[in-house]
């Protein structure tokens, strides 16, 4: 059966911990193809070893006793193949921005595209930061790539800008868009200075 007829249900969402065995294989895999088809933060081609040193970083972020990130996939019930994986990444240091977090690296596997994959990922990864309070997101991602603007705002989110040349890849310099989304209306009852 091919993926994209497969029902939404047959995927579950979970937070991992930790960063290992076949998921990293999978993982790896997903980011090499994910930077070949936008940029993800790296330039393509990225090589096997530089993804998993990203992977090994992460994991190294997951571990660590005060937290700071969320790594949420989509497993395949039929496959225990990875669907698709979003990060959310928070500051704990500075505490005038404890009430937001940053969307980072929403990577969809080819075989799950054009089932709301993104969608879902990103609603479930939206009510992971509501549950530890924060009240803002924001994002960023290349603004030419073909898909993931008009995705995010689809999903609420806001454009508030972008800046040019914001990343060298083999084919050139690229535009990154910036995002936000309120996820606490009450921040709009009290307003920004």
């Amino acid at each position: 059966m091919n993926a994209n007829t497969k029902e939404n249900n047959s995927i579950e969402f979970k937070l991992i911990k930790s960063i290992e065995g076949d998921f990293k294989k999978q993982l790896i895999e997903l980011l090499i193809n994910g930077v070949k088809d936008g940029d993800l933060g790296f330039s393509h081609p990225l090589s096997e070893q530089d993804a998993e040193k990203y992977w090994e970083k992460i994991d190294g972020d997951l571990k660590q006793t005060k937290e700071c990130r969320f790594l949420l996939i989509g497993i395949s019930n039929d496959n225990n193949r990875i669907a698709g994986t979003v990060q959310l990444s928070w500051d704990t240091t500075y505490n005038n921005s404890f009430h937001r977090a940053e969307v980072q690296k929403l990577m969809v596997n080819t075989e799950f595209r054009g089932i709301g994959m993104s969608k879902r990922l990103m609603s479930s990864i939206e009510s992971h930061a509501m549950s530890i309070k924060k009240k803002m997101l924001i994002l960023d991602t290349r603004s030419d790539h073909p898909i993931s603007p008009s995705l995010y705002k689809s999903i609420g989110y806001t454009e508030f800008g972008s800046v040019p040349f914001f990343s060298l890849d083999s084919d050139g310099y690229s535009s990154t868009t910036y995002f936000y989304k309120i996820l606490d209306n009450n921040l709009l009852s009290i307003g920004s200075k």
